[in-house]
């Protein structure tokens, strides 16, 4: 008897539960919702126990010293930019300076360091420098330590440069083997075709595959003999069996520069160039 009044007692409270719950799932949203508030108001405090509450930050109150507006923060980080810009197109300017002074040969010629604004395959560049630099025609040009061209024409900001492998493009050369001392003088003319000829040099000139071929000295442009080049291939002439037909390979393709160096003789008369 007693363990049948236990089992009701257990049973009423599940059931009165399970009442309550048909019966708030049944009501108006409207209802339930006002009650889902009360039920989070009543156990709120309960409810946020153990939550950490943002501390408050407490700030000076002089702080005009230290901030400023957007606009004005904007502004000086522009200025800094541009500022950051100008040293870097400085540090490039000088490495480009310091390479090419490394290589050359003689003192007294100084160097004006130019970018490659066009390039014409195997027959022209123009170049960023003109007349306002000093820079004048027939100066010769440097690119990777070697001399590709010569300026054959001006303006006051650019200049343009005839290659040395420009069809018809003539300059006098000296060829010389490593370990010897004679070299031999000749004209070299370029092709057009992305490399030059020499010819009217005689057979009998021990003239090789493979020996270099320099720029010779030229008065007011050139100091010293400077690479221009290696024989890449030498038979005898066709038309004249007792002359050699060389071909010359340029050590620089110009396709792939992005920046050269004028050689100037006179130092003096032109300002930003490197002695």
């Amino acid at each position: 008897m007693a363990r049948h009044k236990i089992k009701e007692n257990s049973a009423t409270p599940f059931t009165t539960l399970l009442l309550i719950s048909l019966a708030l799932l049944f009501l108006p949203q409207s209802i339930t919702k006002n009650l889902n508030f009360f039920f989070i108001e009543l156990f709120k405090p309960f409810l946020s126990i153990g939550i950490d509450r943002p501390k408050k930050i407490f700030l000076s109150s002089d702080t005009s010293g230290d901030i400023v507006s957007r606009a004005e923060y904007d502004r000086l980080w522009r200025a800094y930019k541009n500022i950051e810009s100008e040293l870097l197109l400085l540090e490039d300017k000088y490495e480009t300076l310091a390479k090419y002074r490394l290589s050359m040969p003689l003192p007294g010629p100084a160097l004006m360091p130019a970018g490659v604004v066009t390039t014409q395959p195997s027959q022209e560049i123009i170049i960023d420098r003109g007349s306002n630099d000093g820079i004048k025609k027939g100066f010769y040009v440097l690119g990777a330590d070697s001399i590709i061209g010569e300026v054959i024409e001006t303006s006051p900001s650019t200049s343009r440069i005839a290659l040395l492998t420009k069809k018809n493009q003539m300059i006098q050369v000296r060829i010389l083997r490593d370990g010897k001392r004679k070299y031999f003088s000749a004209n070299m003319i370029g092709t057009g075709l992305g490399y030059c000829k020499i010819d009217l040099l005689p057979t009998h000139e021990d003239i090789q595959k493979g020996d270099s071929v320099y720029a010779a000295p030229k008065p007011g442009i050139l100091g010293g003999a400077y690479i221009i080049g290696e024989v890449a291939k030498i038979w005898p002439s066709n038309e004249n069996p007792l002359l050699w037909d060389i071909t010359v390979k340029p050590s620089v393709s110009a396709k792939d520069l992005k920046d050269v160096a004028v050689i100037i003789m006179d130092p003096k008369e032109v300002s930003g160039a490197l002695d």
